[in-house]
């Protein structure tokens, strides 16, 4: 395999181009752009085994929109809640293989509505998405919980309510 090609860019001249492929590993789930030249074939023995990696969301809660000024500060916290800590997953909802996961820390447990989820919104990083989780009425604990948390949020000017009650439209 050749990464290396050439193509007619503006008008008839040719130039020479790079061939690049988005990647997703079946495994962990993250995706990269690499070169033709870095992959191969998958050998006919692992072509049987499912992928480890699964989709999934946040349950009743969605960080904020990439248009958002937060947005970065939503992602970061997210990361540094998550990364490199043993979570308990519970899984609230499947929308098709989308898996719908409330975070929970095991040491951090008080409460059944306790869940990284509902700190997201607490900090004013997420905000509770009805529209998405049509399951959300079911959980009428954790309703009241993230609407409490958001009151939180903007009694205390967290987040996105740095400046005052600017509230996502659909929210």
């Amino acid at each position: 395999m050749s990464s290396s090609c050439e193509r007619p860019n503006s008008g008839d001249a040719f130039h020479r181009e790079a061939l690049l492929t988005d990647i997703v590993n079946s495994d962990y789930g993250n995706q990269e752009t690499v070169s033709l030249t870095n992959i191969r074939p998958l050998d006919d023995k692992f072509r049987a085994l499912p992928g480890q990696a699964q989709d999934a969301r946040l349950s009743f809660v969605k960080l904020l929109d990439t248009s958002s000024d937060y947005f970065e500060d939503a992602i970061d916290r997210f990361r540094s809640i998550c990364e490199g800590r043993k979570l308990i997953a519970n899984i609230d909802a499947r929308e098709g293989p989308v898996l719908h996961l409330r975070l929970i820390d095991p040491s951090d447990a008080g409460s059944p509505t306790d869940s990284i989820n509902a700190q997201l919104v607490r900090e004013g990083l997420a905000v509770t998405d009805r529209k998405g989780c049509k399951y959300i009425s079911s959980y009428p604990q954790i309703l009241k919980r993230l609407q409490d948390d958001t009151a939180e949020a903007k009694r205390t000017r967290s987040g996105m309510y740095e400046f005052g009650d600017i509230s996502p439209e659909d929210d």
